[in-house]
């Protein structure tokens, strides 16, 4: 019985040590470590107009094509706002792209927003965002984020850096 407790506790070592190498390897393996400055100094690229690329100088863009219903809208819980960009990815290892609807300044009550794969090369991908109950809530900002490919670790993304981030002003009421 102890050598089966001794074997398992090697396996569980051997396990922890992998992970801590493969997360520590991943830091920085694709690239700088950027952090954002939205003032427009010596970091990413930060818009608030309609149809401008958001990028960062390390090899990630993407321009909004488009936005149906078109801004301003009034929509149900749970009904989507479905938004088509462009992308270009040039960074080696990819990147990862969210749209997320934000009120006031915050990431929005019950938001509904769709998962991002790793992206490289150039394309068109459409993604879905919503708000699926509360209290009236408007979405006064699409927050579009970059981050680098990172690390998926048991399912859970791990290791991930921004790169950059912009937000694109609309106006979306979500009722009940």
């Amino acid at each position: 019985m102890r050598h089966i407790a001794v074997k398992a506790i090697q396996k569980f070592a051997l396990i922890f040590l992998l992970v801590a190498i493969l997360v520590s390897c991943s830091k920085g393996d694709d690239g700088p470590n950027l952090s954002n400055d939205i003032s427009g100094n010596n970091g990413p690229t930060t818009n608030t107009a309609n149809n401008n690329p958001t990028s960062d100088p390390s090899g990630a863009s993407i321009t909004i094509k488009s936005m149906e219903p078109a801004s301003p809208a009034t929509l149900k819980f749970g009904d989507s706002i479905t938004i088509t960009y462009d992308y270009n990815v040039t960074r080696s290892l990819g990147a990862r792209i969210w749209i997320q609807p934000f009120a006031n300044g915050d990431l929005a009550p019950s938001s509904i927003y769709s998962l991002s794969p790793v992206y490289k090369g150039t394309g068109t991908q459409t993604v879905y965002v919503s708000v699926s109950e509360g209290d009236t809530t408007v979405v006064d900002q699409l927050k579009t984020q970059i981050n680098t490919a990172g690390l998926i670790l048991l399912g859970v993304l791990t290791a991930s850096d921004k790169l950059s981030e912009s937000f694109e002003d609309v106006d979306y009421m979500f009722v009940d």
